[in-house]
């Protein structure tokens, strides 16, 4: 009879705690690409440890079982479990690791597919981990960040584009707040050509419909160079957000350059963006876009105006601001406004009247770096994913 030994086991015990905690291994894509390890009855991590990886098997989307152990022969000629020399070595070192080629179906292509024939998931998982350095946990998700990528990938219980399209956007808020918080429309066009210069005021904003960031603010039509306008413009309607971040909810609209006057405070500045963190209608927090054409600061407040240390990509301004007089209105319309979604950032100006913006159900696409890391779960507290639910018991299945 062998006799079993007890530093082997405990070796074994330790790399299966190692990989289970890791997120690099998921359960539901081994047992889909390898099911004969279904099959087997097998404990599918026990079946990576001991054999899945000499055979060629990945542990996950991420991680590639074969490359890595080309890139790093000394592990091969170890006989080492690639997966685990990474978690436990590899990634302090600084080595690579490259994605598998399985999809998330279980299917296992010939060739390596190519950026373009991911999927949204497949897509997502793998930015998020090139981005933060760490898997996206989509079963179990605790900060802002990884809530809202699990929320971009598989949220589909409302037709969002018609929420984020900034012209269809104008016919939900008359419904539910009234047409006097809209700033008015001066004209929709599919076709730059149509936009006449000479039937436009002399101060306006020009913005894509179905874009983040694509403005244009003129203030003396006189001094526009109307040629790069119609250059970049055309440039707007040519793309397609989707493809940036796969934001679906953007590969659904029909691209139009909007045309509105331009809002100005008293002073003659841009007003500033109060832009709203709502939560199935409750607001709870909101980040001031101040010195928008200039330095463009971004400070975060809660509800009784009080300055929080958070950074969301930009800098906090220098001078704190004092809380709008039109403040409570404004928590009002955005609790109004976000009824009814998971999550959705309520934009608003003040320029002094109240005037909407637009609808963000993805934040920075969920990319941006959240600091201090408390306030990237702090934000993902009252983000409820009880439409994981039904997805979670899908894949179990």
């Amino acid at each position: 009879m062998a006799m079993v030994n007890p530093g082997a086991i405990i070796r074994f015990i330790k790399d299966y705690q190692l990989v289970n905690r890791s997120g690099y291994f998921e359960r539901d894509f081994y047992l889909k690409a390898y099911p004969f390890v279904a099959g087997s009855g097998n404990n599918p991590i026990t079946d990576y440890l001991l054999r899945g990886w000499k055979e060629g098997r990945d542990p996950g989307l991420l991680f590639n079982s074969r490359e890595y152990l080309d890139m790093s022969p000394d592990v091969r000629e170890a006989g080492l479990n690639p997966l685990v020399h990474y978690l436990r070595f590899g990634k302090q070192e600084g080595r690579k690791i490259t994605r598998s080629w399985v999809r998330e179906d279980g299917q296992i292509p010939t060739s390596k597919p190519a950026e373009s024939e991911l999927s949204d998931v497949e897509w997502t998982k793998l930015r998020f981990h090139e981005r933060f350095n760490y898997p996206l946990d989509v079963k179990r998700p605790q900060t802002f960040n990884e809530k809202l990528n699990v929320y971009k990938m598989y949220y589909r219980e409302k037709p969002l584009w018609q929420y984020v399209d900034k012209y269809l956007a104008k016919d939900y808020v008359k419904q539910k707040i009234g047409a006097e918080y809209l700033v008015p429309s001066l004209g929709a066009f599919t076709e730059v050509d149509d936009i006449q210069l000479e039937q436009l005021p002399d101060q306006f904003v020009l913005k894509a419909t179905h874009g983040s960031g694509w403005n244009i603010f003129c203030r003396d039509k006189s001094q526009l160079d109307w040629q790069k306008c119609r250059d970049e413009m055309r440039g707007w309607l040519s793309d397609n957000l989707y493809l940036h971040f796969r934001e679906w909810p953007y590969n659904n609209i029909t691209p139009r350059i909007l045309v509105e006057p331009l809002l100005q405070d008293p002073s003659g500045k841009l007003p500033n963006d109060y832009k709203f963190f709502c939560y199935n209608g409750e607001v709870k927090y909101v980040y001031e876009v101040s010195e928008r054409e200039t330095a463009y600061y971004l400070d975060f407040y809660d509800m009784d105006w009080n300055w929080l240390p958070i950074r969301f990509g930009y800098p906090n301004n220098p001078h704190k601001s004092t809380k709008p007089r039109q403040f409570d209105e404004m928590v009002r319309i955005a609790g109004e406004l976000s009824r009814g979604f998971p999550f959705v950032r309520v934009d608003l100006y003040a320029s002094p009247k109240i005037y909407f913006g637009e609808l963000t159900f993805y934040p920075q696409a969920g990319f941006i770096e959240i600091t201090p890391r408390e306030w990237d779960i702090r934000l993902g507290q009252d983000f409820r994913m009880d439409f994981l639910r039904a997805q979670n018991r899908a894949s179990s299945q």
